[in-house]
């Protein structure tokens, strides 16, 4: 997993929890207390799945919760570190539309990287139903990110789970 995503949830520990109790989220995890994430070295799965757990246990939050507060810092912290990419995006809509070429790029960029893939239909109501395929099924992370992206532009997005692996979101115009 690309260190990024540790690194964000490090982030949103220390600021949601604080540093004792992210230490003792990597300690359940078998991590020293010292450990830091690096947001360009790759990261084992599983390690990901441990503290993902833990940051659960500790915080006393449900995986949802967890989800929706990840998908808040995780655009705060990608618009930081890669505001090359958002500046090629106006709106929720092109920039749920372009995670595939992201995922390409992080492909091309880490050896060995499997990111999710995703597809999309637009219905005809103008809705857009977006497929998460991945071996991972971080489908929880991913509803927070849709919604996060909505919140980032301004903009309200309602979504309803069609299935497991999709979402279909509604772009219903900018936030009051």
């Amino acid at each position: 997993m690309h260190g990024s995503i540790l690194t964000c949830m490090e982030e949103m520990a220390l600021a949601e929890m604080g540093q004792p109790k992210w230490q003792q989220a990597l300690g359940l995890s078998g991590l020293p207390a010292k450990t830091k994430m690096f947001p360009h070295k790759a990261v084992e799965d599983a390690v990901f799945f441990k503290l993902l757990d833990n940051v659960c246990q500790v915080s006393g939050l449900g995986l949802e919760a967890v989800a929706e507060r990840f998908g808040q810092y995780w655009m705060r912290f990608a618009a930081k570190h890669y505001f090359a990419f958002f500046m090629s995006y106006r709106d929720a809509r092109s920039f749920l539309l372009g995670m595939p070429s992201v995922h390409k790029l992080v492909t091309q960029r880490m050896p060995g990287a499997t990111p999710p893939r995703f597809s999309f239909e637009e219905r005809a109501d103008g809705g857009l139903a977006m497929g998460y395929h991945s071996e991972r099924g971080l489908q929880p992370l991913w509803k927070g990110l849709i919604r996060a992206v909505g919140q980032h532009f301004g903009e309200r997005l309602e979504t309803r789970e069609l299935d497991a692996s999709t979402m279909l979101i509604h772009f219903r115009g900018k936030l009051a």
